[in-house]
């Protein structure tokens, strides 16, 4: 009876060790899989922050531009001016207040991100206490310099986000091959949004003044040509996009490149001969803004297809992460 008992501990103990190497091996795997899935949450979390960063961005420099414009001109401007602008923030305040708690959890940028966001936003916020009031006075009882101080607080936040955008960008470009390609599509189509807005300001004086300085000219050329290679960079991946995206870019080339671009180039037309405008600065804000938007759908299209391959990369991770729990 003692022997039989000695044999079946024996054989328990042979058992533990043949299962010892199994059992390692397993809980090596589970621990792998519950890796990939923090990896892929935080995917996820900086492809979601990469977005918002980018609403943000593009809200305030809808807000930008014209408001800088309207500071400088002649004035006072409409009721239907400052509904646009307070359109413009009502999405980019809660993009940014969401893109604050975001940067606590990714890195956004290099130091304090969150702390560089909130001094940077109360320098515009203070900013706009002076701007909205000014804007709906006619030019001679606005404060002096206000157009330029108002324009070194909303560029020092675009710079910012420009920044944010830059870093988290790169960290979602190694997904995978397609989201490299797709990031590569956000940063092109930004590019030629970038280029796009920043005609504003030459087309606005072209109306003003009724011609085109050498120096507005040159620039207007420089711009469209940096438009015209960023672009280029679109076109050609475009036929390997998701359907979203592909969809988005054609969208772009209707409103922009068909759109206002024809009626850019009659204004520019009618400036040259000395002819009556044929948009006013109204028409130019509407049709810069349309343009630009449509430029930036494609981009925040190719962010989304990044964010939604994030998103199946982490439900993979969940799959395999149980798979491996219930065979542990």
């Amino acid at each position: 009876m003692a022997r039989r008992f000695s044999i079946a501990v024996q054989l328990g103990l042979m058992a533990g060790v043949l299962c010892t190497p199994l059992l390692i091996g397993t809980g090596a795997v589970v621990a792998d899989a519950a890796g990939q899935l923090l990896a892929a949450r935080r995917t996820v979390a900086v492809a979601e922050t990469t977005r918002t960063t980018f609403i943000a961005l593009q809200q305030t420099r809808v807000e930008r531009g014209p408001i800088r414009n309207a500071l400088r001109g002649a004035g006072p401007e409409t009721g239907a001016f400052v509904e646009g602008i307070a359109r413009a923030r009502s999405i980019a305040g809660p993009a940014l207040e969401a893109l604050a708690l975001a940067c606590t959890r990714v890195s956004c940028a290099a130091g304090d991100a969150p702390a560089r966001l909130a001094e940077t936003r109360a320098r515009l916020e203070a900013i706009r206490r002076e701007a909205d009031p000014a804007i709906l006075l006619p030019l001679a009882q606005r404060p002096a310099g206000l157009a330029d101080r108002y324009n070194a607080a909303a560029t020092g936040l675009v710079e910012l986000l420009e920044e944010f955008s830059h870093n988290l960008t790169a960290q979602v470009r190694d997904i995978d091959g397609p989201s490299a390609t797709l990031a590569q599509v956000k940063d092109a189509a930004y590019a030629t949004r970038d280029a796009a807005g920043l005609e504003r300001d030459m087309l606005v004086a072209g109306i003003a003044n009724g011609a085109f300085t050498p120096a507005e000219r040159q620039g207007m050329a420089e711009l469209r040509a940096r438009a015209g290679v960023a672009w280029s960079l679109v076109a050609a991946v475009e036929e390997g996009l998701p359907m979203p995206a592909r969809a988005a870019i054609e969208q772009a080339k209707r409103v922009y490149f068909e759109g206002f671009v024809a009626q850019r180039a009659a204004l520019e037309q009618a400036v040259l001969a000395g002819r009556p405008p044929t948009l006013d600065v109204a028409g130019v804000n509407r049709g810069i803004d349309a343009g630009t938007a449509s430029l930036f759908a494609v981009a925040d299209t190719a962010l989304a297809s990044i964010g939604e391959r994030a998103r199946e990369a982490m439900r993979t991770a969940e799959w395999r992460l149980g798979l491996m729990a219930g065979l542990a």
